[in-house]
């Protein structure tokens, strides 16, 4: 997890790194290649894809789009330091240093929630234009929320952090940097609160996003109004931006299921403060992670 590791704990009881099957060097050289294809692609597409957005008109969609383009870019910026870890037996000193973690750390957590934000913003936004045709939808309440969003998920990281609270470190069985509690009872609450807020901003968007691709979806496929002449233009080119948005969601949807079921799963543990029960009690769940 993001801010503490998220290691099933065995039958016998142990959660050190020890305990579980050693990571594969084989599989690590496939994950570092992976994250170098996904860098190669990703950041010549999205800056293509924000020059594409930044020629069209300004519209809620348009804006949504450049700015998930934009986040995007900053996601693949930061998994840049992963690939010399995977290639380097997990080992790295990019992230020796406390601050290197936590600043790492807080910036990724950032990029990686308001990419999930955005996409439901998006989403949501195309399936309540289908729902209500005639009414506006105003940006400026929208970027608000998205702005306190981003403000909140930021804080949330940055103040136990000043505080003293949590505090940044390497650890090489996940190959990341976490915020871990520190050894008190306001660490520990802390470590909890924050937990169960971060499996709903990873877990729970897929609900009203697998909603709204469900019911765009629906409303495109017995739609059988036919426009003619510019009314007819402008509705054909609606219906195409909306097509695109339900494949883009529906694509995020199905690469990110693996992700949104296990915060599901550790959002369920967390709530019952029950861990390892009921899910994270084997070497399979430390595999799945």
């Amino acid at each position: 997890m993001a801010n503490t590791p998220m290691l099933p704990v065995l039958q016998d009881g142990s959660t050190t790194a020890a305990s579980y099957p050693s990571h594969s060097t084989e599989a690590d050289f496939v994950f570092g290649c992976l994250y170098l294809v996904c860098i190669l692609f990703g950041v010549p597409g999205n800056i293509l894809a924000l020059r594409y957005f930044s020629s069209k008109r300004k519209d809620l969609a348009t804006y949504l789009y450049m700015l998930i383009s934009t986040n995007d870019i900053l996601i693949c910026a930061f998994v840049v330091m992963q690939v010399p870890v995977m290639f380097n037996d997990r080992s790295s000193s990019l992230y020796s240093g406390t601050y290197a973690c936590v600043i790492w750390m807080n910036l990724y957590q950032l990029f990686t929630r308001m990419s999930i934000a955005l996409t439901a913003t998006l989403s949501v936004s195309r399936t309540r234009c289908l729902i209500w045709p005639l009414k506006t939808v105003h940006k400026k309440p929208i970027f608000i929320g998205l702005g306190c969003y981003a403000a909140f998920i930021l804080l949330m990281t940055v103040i136990p952090c000043s505080l003293g609270v949590q505090y940044g470190t390497y650890d090489s069985s996940g190959a990341m940097c976490w915020l871990l509690p520190t050894d008190s009872d306001i660490g520990a609450t802390w470590d909890y609160v924050d937990n169960i807020v971060d499996c709903c901003a990873l877990a729970v968007p897929i609900i009203p996003i697998t909603i709204s691709c469900l019911i765009s979806s629906y409303k495109m496929s017995f739609d059988s109004g036919e426009p003619v002449g510019d009314q007819g233009r402008g509705a054909d080119i609606k219906r195409r931006a909306t097509v695109t948005i339900i494949i883009f969601t529906a694509a995020y949807v199905f690469f990110n299921l693996p992700l949104f079921i296990y915060y599901i799963f550790w959002f369920i543990t967390d709530v019952k403060n029950s861990y390892p029960e009921p899910y994270f009690s084997s070497a399979v769940m430390y595999n799945y992670a």
